[in-house]
């Protein structure tokens, strides 16, 4: 072969290695795990290594980087040394990748995850990890990891090796292996050349979950785990204050001395369609104060239902909205709770609680759903259907994002008319989220700020006044509870600070048949959040809601008045008596505001809501 064509040919080779080692390392997961697999077809498990593919490939490139830089060098000094160090490394890599698969064989009846940061913090004690360690299990693994180590080394060497010592390249072939090569090797990091990278989202396919996690790429995933996590690692950032004084003040906090809960829905087991509505701030609606004619389908709606008008986003992201509307998990600072599968299991969950109850349940977005982790997310919700736009007709008229509303909200109406009642089906829209090409001309021209934003939120809700006309012939809607939520909120044409209450404040309308006469047209003025509406909604079906902790029930009276919001690296508090919003990373508020007639002062709405964030960032930890 020709020097010049030996290097790629070394290249590809050590590519294709890796993701043959990967797939005997999945192979080995998948033995040793053989009891979590029994019921489960064939085919399903097959189909996990198609699902495992663009993740290996994501790996892949990131291990091919020190090979590639060492082949450039060669080619300029071509020494034995260079090929050497080659062999070292992959040898290395080995070891490492078989380590990870075989900690997690030791793990995964325990934790039911992969691999993940906290792993390392454990590192820290081994003299615990190995009183704590079964004798008999530990020998067998280690059997297992001396056979990864001896087969991926057997399988390299005489597979896929091709020595390249002594090589010295033609100038115009190192020239384009410098210019192309990292580029490919920059898109299969990425997992392609779509608009967002892969994740874990990737690899979930499945309800069972031993599939999903199996489909992970372990080395991947653990790296992913470990920067996610690079700002803590274990310890909270966030804590100011005694424990015990910060929980005494979090407890008495969310004390609720009694059960006054208002009826406001008439079945008891209704069906709910909860559309959300991404980026929607209060401000779009003049039913919460903001300008008149901008969404006059929603003001409609409310004249005729249910408006929560305290309402206030738990972060800025959609996958920290969509989590807290869920799962009644707060956002917090540096991560977000989907982008950490191995917390999955330990979140509570409203689809689960409705699945229990007999209840038929989807999820329908028209775009990508790799976006923060959410395809992860929503699948270990236990939905029984999730639709994104890869699983539509694409047909459908799309713009850089995915479907536009119009053409989607009867999509979305089509699989409501398949589910059996009762049913639970959620969509996600997608128009008021940049770059805002909508197929609608602009008729805000008035506006300075968030022009396009408000045009959009126009386009948007004349789609969904269209949705209800068509809806409400359906023979389900009469027994149908419509839940319109944002997701988090925007800047509108106020032009706010992003940590500002009032640009925090989002819409949250309960509408339909099933809502009693006595509350229709009417407004709940109790301060909650997104995290509080799983609580409110479970509890009108008179569900157990105990392990929702960060939640509270907005229709009894008794609930305590509070909203806790997230950006960035700070926080936002929210009481009847004022506010306290701040950047932890500053000594000083943004802003604050204390009604001091109540007896209240600005050192308790800064105490208070240090020390909520201190405990739920740490409850994330120990989750």
């Amino acid at each position: 072969m020709a020097t010049a064509k030996k290097i790629l040919w070394a290249f590809l080779k050590l590519f294709a290695f890796w993701m043959v080692f990967f797939i005997l390392l999945r192979i080995g997961f998948l033995l040793y795990e053989a009891h979590q697999l029994k019921g489960i077809p064939f085919l399903s498990i097959l189909s996990l290594f198609w699902h495992a593919l663009r993740l290996d490939v994501s790996a892949t490139s990131f291990l091919m980087l020190f090979p590639f830089a060492l082949w450039i060098i060669q080619s300029v000094l071509p020494r034995r040394f260079f090929d050497i160090l080659l062999q070292v490394y992959v040898s290395l890599m080995i070891f490492v990748l078989a380590a990870i698969t075989v900690g997690e064989m030791g793990v995964f009846d325990e934790w039911k995850t992969k691999l993940h940061y906290k792993a390392l913090i454990y590192l820290a004690h081994p003299s615990e990890i190995v009183r704590t360690a079964e004798t008999g299990k530990t020998i067998i693994l280690s059997i297992i990891f001396i056979l990864f180590n001896l087969a991926g080394y057997f399988i390299w060497k005489k597979g896929f090796y091709v020595a390249t010592a002594g090589i010295s390249q033609k100038l115009l072939f190192t020239l384009t292996f410098i210019l192309i090569m990292p580029v490919l090797l920059l898109i299969g990091m990425r997992g392609g050349v779509q608009p967002i990278p892969v994740n874990q989202s990737s690899c979930y396919y499945s309800r069972k979950d031993i599939l999903n996690l199996t489909a992970v790429n372990s080395g991947w995933n653990l790296v992913h785990s470990i920067l996610e996590n690079n700002k803590a690692m274990g310890t909270n950032p966030f804590k100011i204050y005694p424990v015990n004084e910060a929980t005494q003040r979090v407890q008495n906090l969310m004390n609720t001395p009694c059960d006054s809960t208002q009826r406001v829905i008439q079945q008891p087991r209704p069906n709910i369609v909860m559309i959300i509505l991404e980026g929607w701030s209060a401000e779009l609606s003049d039913s919460l104060g903001g300008d008149p004619g901008i969404t006059p389908n929603l003001s409609l709606l409310a004249k005729d239902g249910l408006m929560f008008s305290q309402m206030y986003n738990s972060g800025t992201r959609s996958q920290q909205g969509i989590a807290a509307l869920l799962s009644g998990y707060p956002a917090f600072p540096y991560s977000t709770i989907t982008q950490h599968p191995e917390k999955y299991s330990k979140l509570p969950s409203l689809v689960k609680d409705l699945d229990s109850a007999g209840y038929n349940t989807s999820f329908c977005f028209g775009g990508a759903l790799n976006y923060g982790n959410l395809r992860a997310y929503l699948n270990s919700c236990s939905f029984d259907r999730i639709l994104e736009q890869r699983d539509l007709s694409s047909d459908l008229p799309s713009g850089k994002l995915g479907i536009h509303d119009e053409y989607m909200l009867p999509v979305f109406l089509g699989e409501i008319d398949q589910l059996n009642q009762p049913f639970f089906s959620a969509l996600f829209t997608i128009s008021t989220h940049s770059p805002y090409d909508q197929p609608m001309p602009d008729l805000f021209s008035k506006y300075t700020y968030e022009r396009p934003y408000v045009n959009a939120a126009h386009y948007a809700d004349k789609c969904l006044g269209d949705f209800f006309a068509k809806a409400r012939s359906k023979p389900w809607f009469s027994n149908t509870l419509f839940i319109l939520v944002s997701d988090h909120s925007h800047g509108t044409y106020t032009n706010r600070d992003y940590y500002d209450p009032a640009y925090n404040k989002i819409v949250c309308l309960w509408y339909g048949d099933v809502l009693d006469s006595a509350f229709r047209g009417r407004q709940i003025e109790k301060i909650g959040s997104q995290c509080d509406l799983p609580t409110t909604v479970l509890t009108q079906l008179k569900f157990n809601t105990s392990r929702y902790i960060w939640g509270k029930n907005l229709l009894n009276t008794c609930s305590p008045d509070y909203a806790y919001y997230s950006f960035e690296v700070g926080f936002g508090w929210v009481r009847p008596w004022g506010y306290y919003t701040q950047d932890t990373r500053m000594s000083a508020p943004f802003m604050q505001a204390c009604d001091s007639t109540t007896g209240h002062s600005k050192a308790e709405l800064e105490t208070e809501g240090k020390s909520y964030l201190q405990l739920l960032y740490q409850d994330f930890l120990d989750r």
